[in-house]
């Protein structure tokens, strides 16, 4: 088609350019445009229209009745957002400054302490390695240090150190104290009599005569248990520890000339 034109005007001869769109109906295609909605009738209890009273519009009386939509921030504003942020900030700090002081004073140490202790266990339970897996070196005193034992004081030389004797009461200078024939040692140690009594179950023999003479217990007055005490039965010259006679009665030995 464009070419048929362009031949006709290079020949020179008038030409009329076609509407494609004249035997097109302008009404006939046109979409009918829907009614405007009313608003709705107000209606009264009988179910009747009722007329809205329309007043005359009122003029502007003043431009200050209009809120602007736009208020700049008031200089007081400012500043109270100012006290805020800085109380805020005060507030943050003195909890930081608190924290860090209860660190310091109560965990601080409290942590230091338990770590020091752990290291303390750990150096006592290692045991040392050479690196080099080589056998470690001892060194041994050639003349160790012995303590010397506290001296052993016995003035009287009876056995019993001084300071027993200062525990018993008797006289750490002399070896029997009661004067009974039997040394505190033997009266302690042998015969369990009492050191302090010259007869000590007062049945009328001394230690020595009961202990080392007749074989009966100084520390009972009837040794046999006949109802006679040991003193008495050897006056007499019967036999203290146990049945018999030890002698006829005029010679029997008397308490104080007993001879071992």
């Amino acid at each position: 088609m464009f070419e048929d034109i362009k031949n006709k005007d290079t020949q020179g001869q008038p030409h009329s350019t076609e509407d494609m769109f004249d035997a097109v109906d302008p009404q006939a295609d046109a979409l009918p445009m829907p009614p405007r909605s009313q608003p709705a009738p107000v209606l009264d209890s009988a179910g009747l229209p009722v007329a809205i009273a329309v007043g005359p519009a009122q003029p502007l009386q003043d431009l200050a009745d209009i809120e602007p939509r736009y208020q700049p921030a008031s200089r007081g504003g400012w500043i109270k957002k100012l006290g805020i942020w800085l109380l805020s900030a005060g507030l943050i700090a003195v909890l930081g400054y608190g924290g860090w002081y209860a660190y310091a004073t109560y965990l601080a140490p409290a942590f230091e302490s338990q770590k020091q202790t752990e290291q303390n266990n750990n150096t006592t339970n290692q045991t040392t390695v050479n690196t080099n897996n080589q056998p470690v070196n001892i060194t041994v005193p050639t003349n160790p240090v012995v303590p010397t034992p506290a001296p052993v004081i016995d003035q009287d030389q009876d056995g019993l150190t001084d300071v027993e004797e200062s525990i018993l009461g008797t006289a750490p200078t002399n070896p029997d104290t009661d004067g009974d024939g039997l040394t505190d040692y033997e009266e302690v140690k042998i015969y369990n009599s009492d050191p302090l009594l010259a007869d000590t179950d007062n049945d009328g023999l001394t230690d020595r005569e009961e202990g080392f003479t007749w074989k009966s217990d100084p520390r009972s007055p009837d040794t046999d248990g006949d109802g006679y005490q040991d003193g008495d039965e050897v006056r007499n010259g019967f036999n203290p520890i146990g049945p018999g006679k030890l002698a006829p009665p005029e010679t029997a030995p008397v308490s104080g000339n007993v001879t071992p």
